[in-house]
């Protein structure tokens, strides 16, 4: 039974050390590569069953597995960013089990070392339990993982332990304990490494999002804006179908600022923001900053008529909303190879500085698409 049950663990910690690799070079997670290391190191502590290392080689990957579970611990829960103290007293234990492990490997069958070594361990564990306790207000569910997986090779080791020294039945199962507690570990130690690994694509993501958005408004930036109107200009340009440029200015919006104040005109550019882009509601859609009080949407595949009365329309809206009016351009065309989208919206904003010109609060048409050339 020996041979195959030292296997079946060996294999089991080959595949959640092959997973982890995985999630570490997809995700770039250091949580995910710390697991794949001691999942690794326990690889080779099964190995050691199975082919009775010598004591330098068996205290090599004693000392190794120690290193990885202290290692792994401090980068899944990140304690040395709230509790430095608990942090590096971990890792002074830790570096007195190493020299200990060598000397038991090397010593248990002569000198009546077992004591020693066994307080430092016991120790080890002690601190690891403690991480846990102190994660637990900064890392909630994470740090209750971690907990219960501690747990796992804590019992199996005191299980195996007095299995050794003939307290318990020297029966196989008593003395595998300590690698079932390994392998409750890794289960719990993969799970919290999930949720760890859930966070950062979260938080990327958001970041991601954040970078598309204008910080003030919240609706696209001007970046966004640059990207998706080279984009949507190709697709309009393969489909032949017309795409437009509307340029959005707030009238006044200076006099505005310099005298009610920056956070009046920051509210005004958020309020404009939010009543125009929801007037544009077709998915395909976008409306962004696209320099102080100036917005512009890009539409696709809508004739210059409707392009119109959708510009009214976020016109009306911000003029019904209140002591805020817009002025609007817009440009519209069906692409050509030969054709530049920033000429669009060159047009567009032509089209917008006449109708500031023309008296403001209305909605004018580049020349181009006015006559139809």
């Amino acid at each position: 039974m020996r041979e195959p049950a030292l296997a079946a663990f060996a294999g089991f910690f080959f595949a959640m050390s092959l997973v982890n690799v995985i999630a570490a070079q997809l995700t770039r997670s250091r949580a995910s590569a710390a697991y794949a290391v001691l999942m690794a190191i326990a690889i080779g502590n099964a190995g050691d069953g199975l082919f009775h290392y010598g004591p330098a080689l068996h205290g090599a990957f004693v000392a190794l597995y120690l290193i990885g579970v202290v290692v792994f611990a401090l980068t899944l829960l990140r304690t040395l960013r709230y509790d430095r103290t608990v942090s590096w007293i971990a890792v002074g234990v830790l570096a007195i089990n190493l020299p200990l492990v060598f000397i038991e490997s090397f010593l248990a069958g002569r000198w009546h070392f077992y004591a020693v070594d066994q307080v430092a361990f016991d120790a080890l564990l002690a601190v690891l339990v403690i991480l846990g306790i102190r994660a637990l207000a900064y890392e909630g569910t994470i740090a209750t993982i971690y907990l219960i997986g501690v747990a796992g090779p804590i019992v199996g080791a005191i299980v195996n332990d007095l299995s050794e020294h003939g307290v318990f039945p020297r029966v196989d199962f008593l003395i595998y304990t300590f690698f079932i507690g390994v392998a409750w570990e890794a289960a719990f130690f993969a799970y919290a490494v999930a949720l760890r690994n859930r966070g950062i694509q979260t938080e990327r993501d958001r970041f991601e999002r954040l970078a598309y958005l204008d910080g003030l408004t919240g609706v696209a930036n001007r970046r966004t804006f640059d990207e998706t109107l080279i984009r949507m200009w190709n697709v309009a340009r393969r489909a032949k179908v017309p795409i437009a440029v509307v340029m959005v200015d707030i009238d006044h919006f200076k006099r505005l600022n310099d005298t009610r104040g920056h956070q009046v005109g920051d509210e005004c550019l958020r309020r404009v923001a939010a009543l125009c882009s929801t007037a544009l509601r077709r998915a395909g859609d976008c409306f962004a900053r696209y320099g102080g009080e100036e917005f512009a949407a890009i539409l696709v595949n809508i004739d210059m008529d409707h392009a119109v009365t959708l510009a009214e329309h976020m016109r009306k809206v911000v003029e019904r909303d209140g002591g805020i009016t817009i002025s609007v351009g817009i440009a519209s065309r069906v692409p050509t190879p030969v054709d530049d989208p920033l000429a669009l919206v060159a047009d567009a904003d032509e089209a917008l500085y006449r109708a500031k010109h023309e008296g403001r609060n209305r909605v004018s048409v580049a020349e181009q698409a006015a006559t139809g050339t």
